[in-house]
């Protein structure tokens, strides 16, 4: 949600998901989408899930040396 990572315990992310949880509808938006998410991003995937998200897809990186 393009929170420094130093402020990220602060609870700054908590009260942007609330703002546009709540606002978003009221201005035409009834629905969201958080996209390219990685399964590895605790953070982002719970938040989405308490907003009552689904998860349609799931995004990897793979590594292989050359």
């Amino acid at each position: 949600m393009g929170v420094v990572k130093e402020h990220h315990n602060l609870g700054i992310a908590s009260v942007l998901y609330d703002e546009i949880h709540s606002r978003a509808p009221d201005s035409g938006y009834p629905r969201g989408e958080m996209s390219w998410v990685l399964e590895t991003n605790t953070l982002m995937n719970r938040a989405a899930e308490l907003l009552g998200g689904r998860l349609e897809k799931t995004y990897r990186i793979y590594e292989r040396k050359l």
